[in-house]
């Protein structure tokens, strides 16, 4: 569970760093409110997660500046299990952030926390919908002196399309926890049909949220990569579903984002004129997303000659990335 715990979290602070448009409407749609898609985004921790979730992650604390109201600064974190101690870290959090811009009134310091909320991936039946903590201070009335209060919200209380709806597009990879323990229990054909629909499902979400401006065209991309790294940590080495094509599923819509980008490499090239040249041009565009589709059909189980024949790579950094596939699958993610 402790590894399932960092890849959700690692997901989840990657996703807080995608384009403004898609994170303004996650914050929108997450504690409903209405900030136009031009307010300043202030990330409170600097450092980030890159597409390969091997760079340190950012505590999940922004805050937002519309260009004609004062700032609001939000907290949301992830729990993959129903561990209400949660609370404890995310007080501990947002107290530091508090402190940092502590304003002292006399005999009297204010600290002002950001506004929370946590997301419960998965849930039962005892998820509250609000988690509590109380600070009491021995020898002193009133008890309480202070409940923290934050809001829940269950991820799989919603549909994919209601999600969309409220363009939180941006949670989607998370979403393929909807038949993790129904697959743990049973990787049958007929769980393996409802994981390729679901997949489906997600992906053309992704592609309509795409088309209406709620995420941009490099969002979506992002989105797939982290639904595919995710479906392989879940699902990847189930046997039975490389038998019925739903690792293959993944890799085809990798192999077209690879297409276009190479489109989009060529159209570089010839921007950027006689000093850069088309094929300079072309490689700052796909070099690094051939690596990706590469590394995500090694993990399909994909033959090198179809690793070639897609990706136009060279048998060399085929290999390399065999060995890069074999070194890693012996340690933690």
């Amino acid at each position: 569970m402790q590894h399932t715990n960092q890849i959700f979290d690692k997901i989840f602070k990657r996703i807080l760093t995608l384009s403004h448009v898609a994170v303004i409407n996650f914050i929108n749609g997450l504690y409903n409110k209405q900030f136009p898609l031009d307010s300043k985004i202030i990330y409170n921790q600097t450092e980030s997660v890159g597409d390969d979730l091997g760079r340190k992650v950012a505590d999940a604390i922004l805050t937002l500046v519309p260009p004609d109201d004062g700032p609001e600064k939000f907290h949301a974190e992830i729990q993959i299990d129903n561990d209400n101690t949660i609370i404890i870290r995310v007080f501990q959090y947002s107290f530091a952030e508090a402190l940092k811009h502590k304003d002292v009134q006399g005999g009297t310091i204010v600290l002002t926390l950001p506004q929370p909320k946590i997301i419960f991936l998965e849930h039962t039946k005892n998820t509250p919908d609000e988690v509590t903590l109380e600070l009491n201070v021995e020898g002193q009335e009133p008890r309480p002196a202070f409940a923290y209060k934050v809001p829940v919200m269950k991820l799989l209380t919603y549909s994919v399309d209601q999600l969309a709806e409220r363009r939180m597009v941006i949670l989607l990879p998370l979403y393929l926890l909807r038949l993790r323990r129904e697959i743990t229990k049973q990787p049958t054909k007929e769980n393996a049909g409802k994981l390729r629909a679901l997949i489906e499902t997600i992906m053309n979400a992704i592609d309509a949220a795409d088309a209406a401006g709620d995420i941009t065209k490099e969002d979506a991309r992002v989105l797939r990569q982290l639904l595919s790294t995710l479906y392989n940590y879940l699902y990847g080495d189930i046997q039975l579903f490389k038998e019925e094509a739903v690792n293959k599923m993944m890799t085809d819509r990798l192999v077209l984002d690879l297409d276009i980008a190479e489109r989009r490499g060529k159209k570089l090239g010839k921007k950027l004129g006689k000093k850069l040249g088309e094929r300079r041009g072309k490689k700052l565009g796909e070099r690094r997303l051939q690596d990706k589709v590469a590394l995500e059909m090694l993990k399909a189980g994909e033959s090198l000659d179809k690793i070639l024949m897609f990706t136009h790579i060279s048998i060399e950094r085929a290999q390399a990335l065999q060995a890069r596939l074999a070194k890693d699958s012996g340690s933690s993610i």
